[in-house]
């Protein structure tokens, strides 16, 4: 199954074109395609970042850029 959510960006580097926001907040309810979820932490493993597409309306058509890298915080 793949979900598809949208979150707020929270910083962004316009020289260097990168961006960054949360994007699965760990035990709070977040609506995603398939409804409401509440990711637990450890829920989301992430082997290799850069692999991960970041795309335009969540259209495969539409990329936009990698991710760079991921990191798990404490809220």
């Amino acid at each position: 199954m793949i979900l598809t959510f949208s979150n707020d960006i929270q910083a962004a580097d316009g020289e260097r074109r990168v961006i960054s926001g949360k994007i699965a907040p760990y035990g709070e309810v977040g609506y995603t395609s398939a409804g409401a979820v509440v990711f637990e932490r450890g829920s989301i493993s992430i082997p290799d970042p850069t692999q991960i597409k970041l795309l335009m309306q969540h259209q495969t058509t539409q990329p936009v850029g990698r991710m760079m890298a991921n990191s798990v915080q404490d809220s």
